[in-house]
Formats: C-alpha cells, structure tokens, sequence
C-alpha cells in the first residue's frame, strides 16, 4: 500500500516528493519591532516612563488584591471568634 504511494510521488514529482514533511503547527515567530534605543535618548526615556507606569498599575493591583484577602480573611474570623 505504501510502497505504491511512493512509487506514484516518485514517479510524478521525483525524489523531493519522498523527503519528509513538517507536519503540525508552525512556529510563529516574535516580531522583531523593538529598536535599539540609545541611553539618554527622548525615545529611551519614553520607554523607560511607559515601563514604568505600567510597573505602577501592576503593584496597586496587586496591593488591591492582597488587601482584600486580608479584608475577606479577617472577616471570615470575626463571627467565629464570638
């Protein structure tokens, strides 16, 4: 069965057509859209504020987040302690 396939793609696109064959998804590749930024240049500043803002939501989130844990741990303890 197999042996008459590959004698058929053998015959019609010769031997390229029985090398194998990446099977599966490919792989996306990242762009490469970042730039080399020179020290103490306006763009590298720019980054630097905008990594830095974002840095900022990240941590009040997360203050916000292990705040209300306590909140809802402490909550959970006061009716039982009575």
């Amino acid at each position: 069965m197999y042996i008459l396939k590959w004698k058929t793609q053998f015959e019609s696109e010769g031997v390229d057509a029985l090398k194998n064959k990446k099977k599966g998804r490919a792989i996306m590749k990242k762009d490469s859209k970042k730039t080399t930024l020179v020290e103490g240049s306006v763009e590298a500043f720019q980054a630097e504020v905008e990594h830095l803002r974002m840095e900022n939501v990240y941590l009040k989130k997360l203050n916000d987040l292990v705040q209300n844990k306590e909140k809802n741990h402490q909550t959970r303890q006061s009716p039982s302690s009575l």
